[in-house]
């Protein structure tokens, strides 16, 4: 009993002592997507989308590229119906995904960041 005391107090120490610029868990992250590659088309803003949490493409929206604000990551996935572990395609703020006009990008998980 006190070996796994003393362990748990381990990890909660270690996890205290982890950067501060890792993923941080809010709500408000902004995803553009555009119908052509290269951001070409009218786009579609989704504001708001949850922290870490998986959303379906709206329906009749068209992806050919994507953008995301900064201070946020996402995921997206084209080879399953919905989110997988660690989705197809990463798209940040300065490397955003500019052409998916071959895929069907059919969700997203977005996350918040410091560090990227």
């Amino acid at each position: 009993m006190q070996l796994a005391a003393t362990t748990l107090l381990a990890l909660i120490g270690a996890a205290s002592a982890l950067p501060s610029n890792i993923l941080q868990a809010r709500d408000g992250i902004t995803i553009t997507f555009y119908p052509e590659a290269n951001f070409a088309g009218e786009p579609v803003s989704i504001p708001n989308v949850p922290n870490a949490e998986c959303q379906q493409v709206p329906e009749g929206v068209t992806v050919g590229s994507v953008q995301v604000e900064s201070g946020a990551l996402c995921r997206l996935t084209y080879s399953a119906t919905t989110c997988t572990t660690h989705g197809d395609v990463f798209v940040f703020p300065d490397t955003p995904a500019d052409d998916l006009t071959n895929e069907t990008v059919t969700s997203y998980l977005c996350q918040t960041c410091t560090g990227c």
